[in-house]
């Protein structure tokens, strides 16, 4: 990116004095990406700007915490952000600084070839890694499983259970058997889920039953969800 290819609002080396001479010894090139958050939003600035030095270190980022919820800083309002803002919910605003970056923002010459997609990929990368670190199952009781071709490390333990359950061969060629033993619970419910979250089988069997899956499900890495009325107990399944 070319040097004094980025514009700076009219004040902003006064409110964000470190980012401005930051910028400023690199000529102001337009080769980052600010990441704003309220004060209670801190965290969620901190990992973003940790995901984008692992898993882009190539993507600049500059990080701003905003007094308050911005209501001094009307530049740092403008965009959705600031209803969560509002509302008391954690929320990050990530921007390029819209026209102080592109003229052509919001304007008739707004059109694809303007755009730097290559930057846009980078930026989608570091808020994905984000967005699957803060990722968590929504279900109680949850416990990872090893996945393993050794039959005996795909033993999960229903918590606060004598109940056992497992699944083999795990990776597996589209055929396998689940099983349970030492459950409370007469019937057990089993579900898998793609990795989108989509159900993809779901069915009902009793302990010591074997239950075979065949070819339907298509190669893949699955989620299992087993359990009884109590509890559920989770694990990873590998389709080959």
């Amino acid at each position: 990116t070319v040097p004094y290819s980025q514009t700076i609002p009219a004040g902003f080396d006064l409110i964000f004095p470190a980012l401005y001479s930051r910028l400023m010894a690199d000529s102001f090139r337009a080769n980052f990406i600010i990441s704003s958050a309220n004060d209670s939003s801190v965290g969620l600035l901190t990992l973003f700007e940790s995901m984008a030095a692992q898993y882009v270190p190539g993507l600049l980022v500059g990080s701003i915490q905003i007094p308050g919820n911005g209501e001094f800083i009307p530049d740092s309002r403008r965009s959705d952000h600031a209803a969560f803002w509002d509302s008391g919910y954690v929320a990050l605003h990530v921007s390029d600084g819209a026209e102080t970056r592109n003229p052509n923002y919001h304007g008739p010459a707004d059109v694809g070839n303007t755009l730097n997609y290559n930057f846009m990929g980078n930026v989608t990368k570091a808020i994905t890694a984000t967005l699957l670190n803060l990722a968590a199952p929504l279900h109680a009781d949850v416990q990872a499983a090893p996945v393993a071709a050794d039959p005996a490390s795909g033993i999960w333990q229903i918590q606060d259970s004598g109940c056992r359950i497992w699944l083999y061969p795990n990776p597996t060629e589209g055929r396998f058997t689940i099983m349970a033993d030492n459950c409370q619970q007469e019937q057990m419910n089993f579900s898998i889920y793609s990795i989108e979250g989509k159900l993809v089988w779901q069915s009902a069997f009793y302990s010591g039953q074997q239950v075979d899956l065949t070819g339907s499900i298509q190669p893949g890495c699955y989620m299992m969800e087993v359990g009884n009325l109590k509890n559920n107990s989770f694990g990873k399944v590998i389709v080959k």
